[in-house]
């Protein structure tokens, strides 16, 4: 399990003060970054998932490859026979 992250509020806004944010600048500031905080990162479902997702994007484009080789093949193979029918002609 992860460590929770600590952030010390208080001490956040009285730094921000120093540098010159007015009370509510610092006060706002300093709870997007808890809000940011207390959201969390991604948990080991969220990773599985993805994990999964990527997977199968893989399998998809591997097909996709495949479809795309044969398409290209046939059109050569056309183009091959083509040739060869004018050369006959000319």
């Amino acid at each position: 399990m992860a460590k929770a992250a600590t952030f010390d509020t208080h001490a956040a806004i009285v730094s921000l003060r120093r540098a010159g944010f007015e009370e509510a600048q610092a006060e706002a500031a300093v709870d997007m970054v808890r809000d940011a905080i207390n959201e969390g990162g991604a948990t080991k479902a969220d990773i599985a998932a993805l994990k999964t997702d990527i997977a199968d994007l893989k399998a998809e484009m591997a097909a996709l490859e495949m479809r795309l080789t044969v398409r290209m093949y046939t059109a050569v193979g056309i183009g091959v026979a083509v040739l060869a029918a004018i050369q006959k002609l000319l």
